[in-house]
Parts: C-alpha cells; structure tokens; sequence
C-alpha cells in the first residue's frame, strides 16, 4: 500500500508522474490531495494522451478538490499487459488505484475522447461511487466499426504506424460501446457533455497518425465510422437523457487548448452534488 497523495495547496508547474504497483501491473499516476476539498476527481485521457493533457484544468482545481490522473496501460510508464484486458478489468485497475492512494468515494469522472468510453463504464461499474460525470467532447458508444471492418487501408496504417496499445484501445471500444448500450438501469446522477465544433479551415485530416497523436480520427479520410459522428451522439442522449449539452466553438482537445469551459463545468457539477465550497 502506497502512502496518501501529499497535500497540496496548487500543482507544480509540471505535472510528474509516481508509479504503483497493482498487483503485476505498474501504473503511472499523479496524486493530488487539497486541504479542504470538494469532491475526488478522476480524469480519463483520450487516446494516446498522457496524464499531463489535463495539466492545465488540475492547475485551476488543485485547491478545490482531491485529484488522480493516470496513464492507461501502455501510456508513459504504465506497462501493458502481454494480452488484452476485458475493459472491467481497465475499470477495476483505476478503482484498486483509487484505494491504493487512499482517495475515497464519491468521485466525480471526468473523460475526454476516447476516454469518455472509460468514464462512463467506470460510472456504470461503480455507480454507487460516482456522484458525477463529465464528458468533454466524448466518443459517443456505438460511433466506431469493429476494427475488423475498417477499410484495408486503415488497417493496415495501424499495424505498421501505430502502438499495440492503441490498437488494443480501438479494439475494445466496441466492447465498451455494446455494454453501455445494453444498460436497462438510467445514469441519474448529473452529466455535463461538451461538444467541440472545430473551426473546419483548421481542423482537416492530417493523415492517420498525426491525427492519432493529436487526439483525432477522421471519418472521411479512413472509414472508421459506423455511423455519422453526429448521429452517434444520438446514443449518449438516450443514455443520458437529463444530461446538459454545450456546444462549444472549440478544438477538440479543450482541456489543453481553451481548459476555461472544462473548469467550470467541473466546478458546476461539484456545486450541483453537494460539494460545498472550501
């Protein structure tokens, strides 16, 4: 068991990750812990992102609210495993995480991206633990073909450009997807959903792995979608129904880009579950 998260008043100027041992898996994590905190935040990286994209929202936050981020397995020095994780267990890790820094419920989950797929199984998994849930610009479940179905072209640039990690990560977001969508039980606790609206003279394909690295698989250029991305949102209003949606002139990744919006529905949703101020 590894010691509490030193107490902090505001983050370093850069975020430095610890690693723990999670049974036979190492993970690189950040701990936070405020002096008069308002709720636990948990933060799921989109793809290929590190811990350090939230950097600029835990800056904001570090007063107000305990705080973990982590890199999922094969990010930084977080080790993968020799074969792929049915995605419970990727949900299970983060929680033995959460008790191994001692950080108790209830949390708030924060996902972006593909991330937002882990925030909400983590939510779903663990509801009696999450009191909130953010989605920032969130890959909708059901929005991905099965990677077997991607065109050959597609396929073949992950095989050959991108890590096993995130091919391992695309592959599992269906199973993700299927299970979220066959959830009987509503999510009735409060959920903010972000959705960028990129300027498009800015926002083109740049070829598949740099959109990789920046975060970003494209529809048109390489035929991943199994429906329009737009429709697929679809899927998280059914899900989430009570759910409140922003539309946001903003790049996809905000929370790096223009973290303001980010901060402060964090900060709604900590004084929407009770969370009085510090």
């Amino acid at each position: 068991m590894r010691p509490a998260a030193v107490e902090a008043a505001a983050t370093p100027a850069a975020l430095t990750g610890e690693i723990a041992w999670i049974g036979s898996q190492a993970v690189e994590f950040w701990a936070h812990r405020a002096r008069l905190p308002r709720a636990t935040l948990i933060f799921e990286n989109g793809l290929m992102l590190p811990l350090t994209s939230w950097q600029k929202v835990v800056q904001e936050l570090a007063g107000e609210a305990d705080i973990l981020l982590y890199n999922r397995p094969g990010v930084g020095r977080s080790t993968l495993p020799e074969v792929p994780q049915d995605p419970k267990d990727a949900a299970r890790l983060v929680r033995e995480l959460l008790r191994d820094q001692n950080m108790s419920a209830p949390y708030i989950v924060v996902g972006h991206s593909m991330g937002g797929l882990h925030a909400q199984l983590f939510a779903r998994l663990y509801a009696q633990e999450v009191d909130a849930m953010l989605l920032v610009d969130a890959l909708p479940p059901g929005a991905l073909k099965p990677s077997a179905q991607f065109p050959w072209y597609t396929q073949l640039g992950l095989r050959l450009f991108a890590p096993e990690y995130v091919q391992r990560e695309i592959d599992a977001a269906q199973a993700i997807g299927d299970r979220l969508l066959g959830e009987s039980a509503s999510f009735d606790k409060p959920v903010i959903r972000l959705i960028a609206t990129p300027d498009a003279a800015v926002s083109k394909p740049k070829g598949l792995v740099r959109d990789l690295l920046d975060g970003v698989v494209y529809a048109e250029d390489f035929g991943v979608w199994a429906v329009d991305p737009d429709v697929a949102q679809g899927s998280l209003d059914q899900l989430y129904p009570r759910s409140s949606v922003r539309h946001l002139r903003a790049h996809h990744r905000m929370q790096e880009a223009a973290p303001a919006p980010v901060i402060e529905a964090i900060r709604e949703l900590m004084g929407g579950v009770g969370c009085a101020p510090g």
